[in-house]
């Protein structure tokens, strides 16, 4: 299965370098791996996030995570030869053939839209609609991005909780005579805690929040060309206006929109197909 490449060295680069930088600033690397740290500022902010959002929204939220790590083509070559087709169906009145063509696609937003037209609905009610679904999908989209912004603020505040409770321990230890170097050893261990926070909110978190939203902005411009191009097949507009609409998303989105839904560009050959 063939994975985001940008996002994948992103963050095992990230990883790799914070790993080096550890091993050639420390004389003892494994001290910054503490269990009772991570277990605070893991632990803490997952607590947090179920008091805050229900099962449903953290679930939907990570299995976004799952699907930005794979390629995604927003809309195919195969999907812009059905309104091609389309367009010269509804010119020559045969509406009832539209519904052959929703099964060559395998979009849910175009085959609404492809179903809208067959059925007859005037062009403005088939804008409304389609731009309602839109609407409902960026708020979900929205929200998910959400989820991940409202951690990356409670894991900075629960790695100083862990800060706090090594220096309350460290305190004590001081009172109870310990020497500097124990003094020391425990406060190192202290701000791991902290360390884990700022790591996970700013090296994660933060950036799955931006990823989500980037991808939402994509897709509802995406979105938008393909309601503008139903509707103006539900006008009656030839498929030569309907290629230069769909020709947009093919100039803006090269690496998305590819032959057979590759991630090859498509040539403006390809696009246009022989001149008739």
């Amino acid at each position: 299965m063939p994975f985001n490449t940008n996002a994948l060295i992103g963050f095992f680069g990230g990883i790799a370098l914070l790993i080096t930088a550890i091993f050639l600033t420390s004389n003892s690397p494994v001290m910054y791996l503490n269990p009772e740290a991570a277990m605070i500022v893991v632990g803490g902010t997952l607590a947090a996030s179920l008091i805050s959002y229900s099962y449903k929204q953290l679930g939907s939220a990570f299995s976004r995570v799952w699907r930005l790590l794979k390629p995604e083509s927003i809309i195919g070559k195969d999907d812009i030869d059905v309104f091609i087709r389309v367009a010269a169906l509804k010119q020559s009145g045969r509406l009832r053939a539209i519904e052959d063509e929703i099964k060559n696609t395998s979009s849910p937003f175009i085959k609404t839209g492809l179903q809208l037209l067959a059925d007859g609905m005037p062009p403005d009610d088939i804008v409304n609609v389609l731009e309602l679904r839109m609407r409902h999908q960026e708020s979900i989209e929205r929200n998910e991005a959400g989820v991940f912004k409202t951690m990356a603020t409670y894991t900075p505040a629960f790695g100083l909780s862990g800060t706090l409770i090594g220096l309350v321990n460290m305190l004590r230890m001081m009172g109870e005579g310990a020497t500097p170097k124990q003094v020391g050893l425990n406060m190192s261990l202290a701000l791991v805690a902290t360390f884990y926070g700022v790591v996970l909110a700013n090296g994660v978190l933060r950036p799955i929040a931006a990823k989500i939203e980037l991808k939402t902005q994509d897709r509802m411009r995406v979105m938008g060309t393909i309601v503008e191009a139903l509707h103006s097949i539900s006008e009656g507009r030839g498929s030569a206006h309907i290629r230069e609409i769909l020709y947009a998303i093919a100039a803006t989105y090269q690496d998305d929109i590819g032959h057979h839904d590759t991630l090859e560009a498509m040539s403006e050959k390809e696009l246009y197909g022989p001149e008739s």
